[in-house]
């Protein structure tokens, strides 16, 4: 895996601030998108009655919903995040990072 904690680390806090908002910007942008691409295909599912093909016949846009309920959920870490950048706390990943470091775990810095 490419270690992409090397960009911001380096720079200042003000620096670090503004990628970490555009950051969670463009990924909420990219989210959003597949929210909304998401929630057609499972609207679509149910709209025309597609039905999973084997013994059960199970309408197909049941199990999508666990999917929609996973982008729905994704985006609203990002948001969270990017809310927590903006109030100029440490967002979740931040803390994870400093919780593993501060345990002796090194594993993702290498």
């Amino acid at each position: 895996l490419v270690r992409v904690g090397l960009v911001p680390e380096p720079l200042g806090p003000r620096a670090r601030r503004a990628m970490e908002l555009f950051s969670l910007i463009v990924a909420a942008l990219f989210v959003g998108y597949m929210l909304w691409s998401v929630s057609r295909f499972v609207y679509e599912s149910w709209k025309f009655k597609e039905v999973a093909q084997g013994l059960i016949k199970v309408p197909i846009w049941i199990p999508q919903l666990s999917f929609l309920a996973g982008v729905v959920i994704f985006l609203v870490a990002i948001v969270d995040d990017f809310i927590f950048v903006l109030r100029d706390e440490k967002p979740s990943y931040r803390v994870a990072e400093d919780q593993r470091r501060a345990s002796g775990d090194f594993s993702e810095s290498v």
